[in-house]
């Protein structure tokens, strides 16, 4: 059957908690996505050295936190902060391909989430 407006329901999903909004894949964005009508979480999830599941789209902990090292090659309770700047590597600013970044401020979660937190 075609989709048509009486019969298509709309569903609002939010990509990483909605980083546009909140720091990418935490349980503070996960809240807020929730808080504001979405239905859908999408996340991403590494394990770390120490077997916990953590809550981050990235293997390589460069682009948030500045580090050169991998989530796979820490133990969950040594994983840096997140910088005060995080690029949002999805979302080009314009044709030269600046990124937009992700300011985080003094409120704003500054580590990462577990798997087992978000449930």
């Amino acid at each position: 059957m075609p989709q048509t407006s009486s019969n298509l329901h709309k569903m609002i999903m939010a990509h990483r908690g909605g980083s546009w909004e909140q720091p990418e894949n935490t349980l503070q964005a996960f809240k807020y996505a929730l808080k504001n009508g979405a239905q859908f979480l999408e996340t991403d999830v590494c394990m770390t050295k120490d077997g916990v599941i953590a809550v981050c789209h990235d293997q390589s902990l460069s682009r948030l936190c500045g580090v050169e090292s991998f989530v796979k090659e820490t133990n969950f309770a040594n994983l840096p902060k997140f910088k005060r700047e995080m690029p949002m590597h999805f979302s080009k600013l314009n044709k030269d391909c600046e990124f937009l970044n992700y300011k985080r401020t003094d409120e704003d979660q500054d580590g990462f989430s577990t798997l087992e937190e978000v449930f």
